[in-house]
């Protein structure tokens, strides 16, 4: 599958990376579970670390406290000329005194 070809492979084979909620998702305990609930409200938090010193932020970061500093980001849906297409990589780039690109 690292090729990009698709597969067909066994739940059981599989590990839950990510998962999130949104208001109004419908959740059950389990698949076999007979009673069920509404996504009321969401709240997230995080846990933050230095990039480079690999040191960590002490305590929990509410969300709502964070800002993204790009723009677009992998993943994303662009549109490009008359192209549409998904972000895989983003890089950072900066202009140098001689306004030089740098990667």
């Amino acid at each position: 599958m690292a090729n990009g070809d698709l597969s067909i492979v066994p739940e059981f084979s599989l590990l839950l990376y990510q998962r999130e909620f949104l208001k109004g998702d419908v959740v059950k305990r389990s698949l076999t579970a007979v009673e069920s609930a509404v996504v009321v409200d969401v709240k997230t938090e995080v846990q933050l670390e230095h990039v480079i010193t690999k040191q960590r932020v002490k305590g929990w970061v509410p969300f709502e406290k964070l800002g993204n500093s790009l723009k677009i980001e992998a993943r994303d849906k662009v549109v490009y000329d008359e192209w549409i297409g998904t972000v895989e990589e983003v890089g950072a780039f900066f202009q140098d005194d001689s306004d030089q690109l740098m990667g």
